[in-house]
């Protein structure tokens, strides 16, 4: 017997088990193939639903800015989808008491992203957490503000506090909604993300009164939480509460994620 023969013999001999290997292959495959498909329907549905939902969300981000709170990029999608369907049901009051509860309950989860992007900031950013966490937010709110200022002007060569016009971080904000209204939208997942983008964008295309110089504040009648009168000894003891430092912490995140290098 020749060894091609031999081989084929071997093979006979083995023929019904390999056909059922094989068989049970292709069912898995077939199987796997059909799970993505559904999954992939899933997930487009899902983002559809987002893109009509979220718009809401969309024209309360200014006015939401206005207050003092700001949605980052390292919010979950649960903790978008969330405010995205409150934003057209709760009062204003009320969406306010729940971004403050997303980022009570998220600190720590937005603390740690903002050390990897940002580890040269770990100095300030750690002992203002936790001077946050121990109440004493006469310690965390100033510090949450230089932050903002060290990374707009380290990640952008913009400011938030100190300049008006092309060196505002707002020129940067408005060039960027700009670029992604030029974006071709190839579906609803990346149109989503495009949508989301630009709602976080507008947070700070307009300078927020958390920002206004001593001549705003004054023509504006706003005597709110604001970086001017905390960092230059102005405000008194008042303005140290958990609200407003979850607020300076809103703006940080928002900021931070922005700018994060590996968006």
């Amino acid at each position: 017997m020749s060894v091609a023969d031999a081989i084929n013999e071997r093979i006979n001999e083995h023929r019904a088990a390999i056909e059922q290997v094989a068989g049970g292959i292709n069912s898995i495959l077939a199987t796997f193939s059909m799970a993505l498909v559904e999954l992939t329907n899933s997930a487009k549905n899902s983002f559809d639903a987002r893109m009509k939902l979220y718009p809401a969300l969309k024209g309360k981000i200014l006015p939401l800015a206005k207050r003092g709170w700001f949605v980052s990029t390292f919010f979950g999608l649960s903790e978008l989808d969330l405010l995205a369907q409150s934003a057209s049901t709760l009062t204003p009051d009320d969406l306010d008491l729940l971004i403050a509860q997303l980022y009570r309950e998220g600190i720590a989860k937005h603390g740690q992203e903002m050390l990897k992007e940002y580890p040269g900031r770990a100095f300030l950013l750690r002992p203002a957490m936790d001077a946050h966490l121990r109440g004493e937010y006469a310690i965390s709110i100033p510090i949450y503000f230089i932050l903002v200022d060290g990374i707009c002007f380290e990640r952008a060569q913009k400011y938030l506090f100190q300049e008006s016009g092309d060196m505002h971080i707002a020129s940067h904000a408005r060039a960027e909604l700009g670029a992604i209204k030029e974006q071709a939208v190839e579906n609803s997942i990346t149109g989503f993300f495009s949508l989301m983008s630009g709602i976080i964008w507008e947070s700070i295309s307009e300078k927020p009164p958390l920002a206004y110089n001593e001549k705003a504040r004054n023509a504006f009648q706003y005597d709110g939480l604001n970086r001017h009168t905390v960092l230059h000894g102005i405000a008194d003891q008042n303005y140290a509460t958990e609200e407003n430092s979850l607020k300076v912490f809103s703006l940080l995140s928002c900021i931070a994620g922005l700018l994060a290098k590996s968006d």
